[in-house]
This record gives structure tokens, C-alpha cells and sequence, in this order.
């Protein structure tokens, strides 16, 4: 069985400001860099980053 994460129960928002992450992670989206925010999305565990990236920018499923 696999360790828990230290992220287990948080959501996105919880994970970026416990990670001191939000601030970067703000930046990126606003100027809709999707590549950042999936990298920042990717360094808090978070399992779907691309998906959850493309929904915060409005993008339709692919």
C-alpha cells in the first residue's frame, strides 16, 4: 500500500498555500500560462493537473 500524501484531504488552494505556492500559481493563471500552472498543479500531487489546469482556464474537454 503506498504512504499517504502530505496533501491527502486538501483542495487545490489548500495544497498551493501550504506549499507557498499561490502566489506563482496566481501569476500563471492570470496570464494563462498553462504550462506553468500544470508544473505547479503536477508539484502538489494533484492526480489530474492538465484537466484540472485546462478547467480553471475555460478550456473544453480535449
Amino acid at each position: 500500500m503506498s504512504e499517504p500524501s502530505q496533501y491527502s484531504g486538501m483542495t487545490i488552494n489548500e495544497r498551493l498555500f501550504v506549499s507557498r505556492l499561490i502566489d506563482a500559481f496566481d501569476e500563471a493563471a492570470k496570464s494563462k500560462d498553462r504550462r506553468k500552472m500544470i508544473e505547479l498543479l503536477t508539484d502538489i500531487a494533484v492526480e489530474d493537473a492538465v484537466a484540472s489546469a485546462d478547467a480553471i482556464l475555460g478550456i473544453p474537454n480535449r
